[in-house]
């Protein structure tokens, strides 16, 4: 399977938060916009984009995965 990762660049939407008390008129309108780079699992999980930032080549062992939500995706770019 590490054979068939692709590298690619996801640019999504992240929920985000305000720390402590504020005003909903001083609420920022701006996206919180991510990008990350990682390799592309497909089919890992259904709705969603994964990526996975390292791979033990031949052994198809991944590390640090990390699941999007396919609504909050822009754009995926392949960096090959």
């Amino acid at each position: 399977m590490s054979d068939e990762l692709v590298p690619v660049l996801v640019v999504w939407h992240d929920a985000h938060t305000v720390d402590g008390w504020t005003y909903l008129e001083a609420l920022d309108a701006d996206p919180c916009l991510v990008h990350s780079v990682g390799f592309l699992a497909p089919d890992a999980k259904p709705g969603h984009v994964v990526l996975v930032q390292s791979v033990i080549v031949g052994d198809g062992e991944v590390d640090a995965v990390l699941h999007i939500p396919a609504g909050m995706v822009v754009s995926c770019t392949s960096l090959r």
